[in-house]
């Protein structure tokens, strides 16, 4: 029994949380803005935290590196991508 306490304790550190700071659930839109304002793309805002978020939206291969980003019709803030999915997206703001 003493083995398969220390094995969770080994798995639950394998998928402990790797950010510094902590993730908020949150169900937003969100816009990615680039070409100078002339193209956008729609999405929904996932989880957030002060550097950064995760978004969800139908297709990602139309999102450039660099961008700026809205949220809830807010002023638009510089953002990069950091990682992509089929339907997800993870971005960094850049205060």
């Amino acid at each position: 029994m003493e083995q398969q306490s220390v094995s969770n304790t080994a798995c639950e550190a394998e998928f402990s949380e790797k950010r510094g700071e902590h993730r908020r659930r949150v169900l937003k839109s969100g816009t990615f803005l680039f070409n100078k304002g002339y193209a956008s793309y729609d999405c929904t805002i996932r989880n957030l935290t002060d550097t950064g978020a995760m978004v969800e939206m139908g297709e990602t291969t139309g999102i450039p590196q660099q961008f700026d980003f809205r949220m809830d019709n807010e002023t638009p803030v510089p953002a990069r991508l950091v990682w992509r999915t089929n339907s997800r997206i993870g971005i960094q703001f850049k205060h």
